[in-house]
Protein backbone atom coordinates (compact mmCIF):
# COMPACT_ATOMS: atom_id res chain seq x y z
CA UNK A 1 0.00 0.00 0.00
CA UNK A 2 0.63 3.81 -0.15
CA UNK A 3 1.75 3.59 3.36
CA UNK A 4 2.92 0.69 4.76
CA UNK A 5 1.72 1.84 8.43
CA UNK A 6 -1.49 1.08 7.66
CA UNK A 7 -1.15 -2.43 6.60
CA UNK A 8 -2.08 -3.71 10.18
CA UNK A 9 -6.10 -1.88 9.19
CA UNK A 10 -6.15 -4.38 6.78
CA UNK A 11 -7.36 -7.22 9.56
CA UNK A 12 -10.16 -5.11 10.12
CA UNK A 13 -10.75 -1.85 12.99
CA UNK A 14 -12.98 0.00 14.29
CA UNK A 15 -14.22 3.28 12.64
CA UNK A 16 -11.96 1.54 9.17
CA UNK A 17 -13.93 0.94 5.97
CA UNK A 18 -12.02 -0.92 3.35
CA UNK A 19 -13.27 -0.87 -0.37
CA UNK A 20 -11.86 -3.42 -2.77
CA UNK A 21 -11.94 -3.90 -6.47
CA UNK A 22 -11.42 -7.53 -7.51
CA UNK A 23 -11.89 -9.31 -11.39
CA UNK A 24 -12.60 -13.07 -10.13
CA UNK A 25 -9.86 -13.97 -8.15
CA UNK A 26 -7.92 -11.48 -8.75
CA UNK A 27 -7.20 -8.34 -6.30
CA UNK A 28 -7.15 -4.93 -9.00
CA UNK A 29 -7.02 -2.57 -5.74
CA UNK A 30 -8.57 -0.76 -2.43
CA UNK A 31 -9.13 1.66 -0.91
CA UNK A 32 -8.85 2.70 3.06
CA UNK A 33 -11.19 5.05 4.56
CA UNK A 34 -11.59 6.36 8.48
CA UNK A 35 -14.85 7.87 9.99
CA UNK A 36 -14.03 11.42 11.05
CA UNK A 37 -15.63 14.22 12.66
CA UNK A 38 -19.69 14.72 12.29
CA UNK A 39 -20.17 11.63 10.33
CA UNK A 40 -17.95 12.48 7.62
CA UNK A 41 -15.16 10.20 6.46
CA UNK A 42 -10.92 10.59 5.24
CA UNK A 43 -9.72 8.74 2.83
CA UNK A 44 -6.31 7.30 3.94
CA UNK A 45 -4.85 5.13 1.33
CA UNK A 46 -5.51 4.16 -2.35
CA UNK A 47 -4.03 1.62 -3.86
CA UNK A 48 -4.17 0.02 -7.25
CA UNK A 49 -2.18 -3.25 -8.41
CA UNK A 50 0.85 -2.05 -10.82
CA UNK A 51 -0.59 -4.28 -13.77
CA UNK A 52 -4.10 -2.83 -13.18
CA UNK A 53 -2.81 0.69 -13.14
CA UNK A 54 -4.39 3.41 -15.76
CA UNK A 55 -7.49 1.13 -16.23
CA UNK A 56 -9.86 2.99 -14.00
CA UNK A 57 -9.28 1.44 -10.69
CA UNK A 58 -8.85 4.08 -8.47
CA UNK A 59 -11.68 6.09 -10.37
CA UNK A 60 -14.15 3.19 -9.96
CA UNK A 61 -13.26 2.52 -6.05
CA UNK A 62 -13.67 6.29 -5.57
CA UNK A 63 -17.27 6.33 -7.14
CA UNK A 64 -18.00 3.43 -5.19
CA UNK A 65 -17.25 5.24 -1.52
CA UNK A 66 -18.98 8.21 -3.03
CA UNK A 67 -22.50 6.39 -3.48
CA UNK A 68 -21.91 4.17 -0.16
CA UNK A 69 -21.81 6.96 1.91
CA UNK A 70 -24.30 8.95 0.03
CA UNK A 71 -26.81 5.98 0.87
CA UNK A 72 -25.60 6.01 4.77
CA UNK A 73 -25.88 9.75 4.62
CA UNK A 74 -22.06 10.13 6.02
CA UNK A 75 -20.71 13.83 6.48
CA UNK A 76 -17.88 15.51 4.21
CA UNK A 77 -15.45 12.70 2.31
CA UNK A 78 -11.81 14.37 2.65
CA UNK A 79 -8.30 13.53 1.17
CA UNK A 80 -5.21 14.45 2.75
CA UNK A 81 -1.78 13.56 -0.11
CA UNK A 82 1.76 14.92 -1.04
CA UNK A 83 2.93 16.16 -3.85
CA UNK A 84 5.84 14.46 -3.56
CA UNK A 85 4.06 10.98 -4.60
CA UNK A 86 4.80 9.57 -8.16
CA UNK A 87 1.07 9.61 -8.52
CA UNK A 88 -0.20 13.39 -6.78
CA UNK A 89 -1.06 15.56 -10.40
CA UNK A 90 -2.99 12.04 -11.28
CA UNK A 91 -4.44 11.84 -8.22
CA UNK A 92 -5.73 15.43 -8.28
CA UNK A 93 -7.15 15.23 -11.51
CA UNK A 94 -9.01 12.06 -11.05
CA UNK A 95 -10.76 13.76 -7.83
CA UNK A 96 -11.59 17.51 -9.62
CA UNK A 97 -12.90 15.32 -12.62
CA UNK A 98 -15.25 13.32 -9.87
CA UNK A 99 -16.45 16.89 -8.39
CA UNK A 100 -14.36 17.20 -5.39
CA UNK A 101 -12.96 20.69 -4.31
CA UNK A 102 -10.19 22.36 -5.77
CA UNK A 103 -6.69 21.36 -4.12
CA UNK A 104 -6.04 23.46 -1.15
CA UNK A 105 -2.97 23.55 0.95
CA UNK A 106 -3.15 21.49 4.25
CA UNK A 107 0.31 22.43 5.19
CA UNK A 108 4.08 22.74 4.00
CA UNK A 109 6.83 19.80 6.03
CA UNK A 110 10.58 19.79 6.13
CA UNK A 111 12.85 17.53 8.04
CA UNK A 112 16.42 18.46 7.73
CA UNK A 113 19.65 16.85 9.11
CA UNK A 114 21.85 18.51 11.49
CA UNK A 115 25.16 18.53 9.04
CA UNK A 116 23.27 20.16 5.62
CA UNK A 117 21.67 23.26 7.72
CA UNK A 118 24.94 23.67 9.88
CA UNK A 119 26.51 23.93 6.36
CA UNK A 120 23.58 25.87 5.54
CA UNK A 121 23.69 28.35 8.31
CA UNK A 122 27.97 28.92 8.03
CA UNK A 123 27.11 29.83 4.58
CA UNK A 124 28.36 33.87 4.66
CA UNK A 125 25.39 34.70 3.30
CA UNK A 126 23.47 33.27 6.50
CA UNK A 127 26.00 34.27 8.70
CA UNK A 128 25.32 37.75 8.19
CA UNK A 129 21.99 37.30 9.02
CA UNK A 130 22.88 36.91 12.79
CA UNK A 131 25.36 39.46 13.06
CA UNK A 132 23.20 42.75 12.06
CA UNK A 133 23.50 45.02 14.89
CA UNK A 134 20.66 45.01 17.89
CA UNK A 135 19.99 41.60 17.52
CA UNK A 136 19.98 39.12 20.70
CA UNK A 137 18.97 35.46 21.47
CA UNK A 138 18.14 34.32 24.50
CA UNK A 139 17.27 30.63 25.52
CA UNK A 140 14.14 29.81 27.04
CA UNK A 141 15.58 28.42 30.23
CA UNK A 142 17.62 31.83 31.28
CA UNK A 143 13.95 33.58 31.17
CA UNK A 144 12.66 34.36 34.92
CA UNK A 145 8.85 33.79 35.44
CA UNK A 146 8.74 36.98 36.23
CA UNK A 147 9.64 37.92 32.83
CA UNK A 148 7.09 35.25 31.46
CA UNK A 149 4.37 36.56 33.31
CA UNK A 150 5.44 40.45 31.15
CA UNK A 151 6.13 38.65 27.81
CA UNK A 152 2.62 36.98 28.32
CA UNK A 153 0.80 40.22 28.83
CA UNK A 154 2.42 41.94 26.41
CA UNK A 155 1.28 39.38 23.56
CA UNK A 156 -1.93 38.87 24.79
CA UNK A 157 -2.50 43.02 25.32
CA UNK A 158 -1.30 42.60 21.07
CA UNK A 159 -4.30 40.06 20.35
CA UNK A 160 -1.60 37.24 19.55
CA UNK A 161 -3.06 33.79 19.97
CA UNK A 162 -2.53 32.10 22.61
CA UNK A 163 -1.19 28.68 20.72
CA UNK A 164 1.32 30.94 19.73
CA UNK A 165 2.57 32.19 22.26
CA UNK A 166 5.85 31.36 23.32
CA UNK A 167 5.06 29.92 26.92
CA UNK A 168 1.96 28.72 26.10
CA UNK A 169 1.97 25.34 28.49
CA UNK A 170 3.68 22.24 26.15
CA UNK A 171 5.53 19.22 27.06
CA UNK A 172 9.07 18.62 26.15
CA UNK A 173 9.92 21.70 25.17
CA UNK A 174 13.39 21.99 24.39
CA UNK A 175 14.58 25.10 26.96
CA UNK A 176 18.09 25.33 25.33
CA UNK A 177 16.99 25.37 21.50
CA UNK A 178 13.85 27.72 22.08
CA UNK A 179 14.88 30.87 21.49
CA UNK A 180 13.58 34.72 22.08
CA UNK A 181 14.78 37.25 19.64
CA UNK A 182 14.99 40.46 20.46
CA UNK A 183 15.85 43.34 17.75
CA UNK A 184 17.21 46.74 19.73
CA UNK A 185 16.33 45.25 22.92
CA UNK A 186 12.27 44.78 21.92
CA UNK A 187 11.20 41.42 21.58
CA UNK A 188 10.35 40.47 17.78
CA UNK A 189 10.13 36.52 17.51
CA UNK A 190 10.65 33.28 18.92
CA UNK A 191 11.28 29.70 18.40
CA UNK A 192 9.83 26.71 20.24
CA UNK A 193 11.70 23.18 20.02
CA UNK A 194 9.86 20.12 21.68
CA UNK A 195 12.34 16.58 21.81
CA UNK A 196 10.51 14.44 20.09
CA UNK A 197 12.01 11.70 19.76
CA UNK A 198 16.21 10.41 20.51
CA UNK A 199 18.25 13.22 18.46
CA UNK A 200 15.59 14.59 16.68
CA UNK A 201 13.45 17.90 17.85
CA UNK A 202 10.08 18.99 16.61
CA UNK A 203 10.05 22.60 15.60
CA UNK A 204 6.50 23.29 17.04
CA UNK A 205 5.95 27.31 16.53
CA UNK A 206 8.15 30.09 14.84
CA UNK A 207 5.96 33.75 15.24
CA UNK A 208 7.23 36.91 14.41
CA UNK A 209 5.00 39.99 16.09
CA UNK A 210 5.59 42.27 12.91
CA UNK A 211 8.12 44.70 13.93
CA UNK A 212 9.92 43.13 10.59
CA UNK A 213 6.66 42.06 8.24
CA UNK A 214 8.07 39.41 6.12
CA UNK A 215 9.45 35.96 6.34
CA UNK A 216 13.25 36.93 6.05
CA UNK A 217 12.65 38.87 9.52
CA UNK A 218 12.80 34.91 10.85
CA UNK A 219 15.80 34.05 9.64
CA UNK A 220 18.64 35.16 11.67
CA UNK A 221 16.33 32.99 14.81
CA UNK A 222 16.16 30.10 12.54
CA UNK A 223 20.05 30.39 11.21
CA UNK A 224 20.60 30.61 15.46
CA UNK A 225 18.84 27.52 16.12
CA UNK A 226 20.35 25.78 13.27
CA UNK A 227 23.72 25.77 14.86
CA UNK A 228 22.72 25.68 17.97
CA UNK A 229 20.75 21.90 16.81
CA UNK A 230 23.80 21.00 15.34
CA UNK A 231 26.19 21.64 18.32
CA UNK A 232 23.69 19.78 21.03
CA UNK A 233 22.99 16.78 19.07
CA UNK A 234 26.10 16.21 16.21
CA UNK A 235 25.86 15.89 12.38
CA UNK A 236 22.79 13.55 12.57
CA UNK A 237 20.71 15.00 14.32
CA UNK A 238 16.96 15.86 13.12
CA UNK A 239 14.51 18.45 13.19
CA UNK A 240 10.99 18.69 11.59
CA UNK A 241 8.72 21.55 11.46
CA UNK A 242 5.29 22.20 9.59
CA UNK A 243 3.20 25.31 8.52
CA UNK A 244 0.22 26.22 7.23
CA UNK A 245 -1.82 28.67 5.03
CA UNK A 246 -2.09 30.48 8.52
CA UNK A 247 1.37 31.58 8.08
CA UNK A 248 1.46 31.95 4.21
CA UNK A 249 4.93 33.81 4.93
CA UNK A 250 6.44 30.99 6.35
CA UNK A 251 5.04 28.47 3.79
CA UNK A 252 6.05 30.43 1.09
CA UNK A 253 9.69 30.83 2.65
CA UNK A 254 10.14 27.06 3.01
CA UNK A 255 9.26 26.61 -0.68
CA UNK A 256 11.97 29.00 -1.59
CA UNK A 257 14.23 27.94 0.79
CA UNK A 258 14.02 23.97 1.26
CA UNK A 259 15.82 22.46 -1.15
CA UNK A 260 19.19 24.57 0.34
CA UNK A 261 18.65 23.08 3.98
CA UNK A 262 15.95 19.74 3.75
CA UNK A 263 16.15 16.70 2.83
CA UNK A 264 12.47 16.41 2.86
CA UNK A 265 10.30 18.83 1.37
CA UNK A 266 6.70 18.74 0.35
CA UNK A 267 3.37 20.48 0.20
CA UNK A 268 0.42 18.58 1.87
CA UNK A 269 -3.12 19.30 0.19
CA UNK A 270 -6.23 17.89 0.21
CA UNK A 271 -9.96 17.98 -0.96
CA UNK A 272 -13.19 17.38 -0.18
CA UNK A 273 -16.41 16.00 -1.30
CA UNK A 274 -19.91 16.23 0.33
CA UNK A 275 -22.11 12.77 -0.73
CA UNK A 276 -25.28 14.25 -1.11
CA UNK A 277 -25.48 15.54 -5.09
CA UNK A 278 -25.05 19.08 -3.86
CA UNK A 279 -22.05 20.70 -5.28
CA UNK A 280 -18.94 20.41 -2.94
CA UNK A 281 -17.82 23.61 -0.52
CA UNK A 282 -15.51 25.71 -1.71
CA UNK A 283 -11.93 25.46 0.56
Amino acid sequence: MTFPAYRSLLDGAPGHDIFVASQGTELCGLALWRESEEGGRRLLSIFTASVWRRRGVARALLRQAQETYRFAGAGKLAAFWSDSLPGAEPFSRLLASLGWSIPALDCVRISANAQQTKIWSDSRRMERMTIRPGIEFREFGAVSAAERTEIDRLLEAEGVPARWRPFDPLENVNQQLSLLMYRNTHLDGWIVVQDSAPSEVWFYSLYNRGLSASAGALMPLLVEVCRRHHAAFGPTGRWRYNTGPDHPGMAAFLDRYAEEFADFHDRHLYSTFTPTGAPSATV
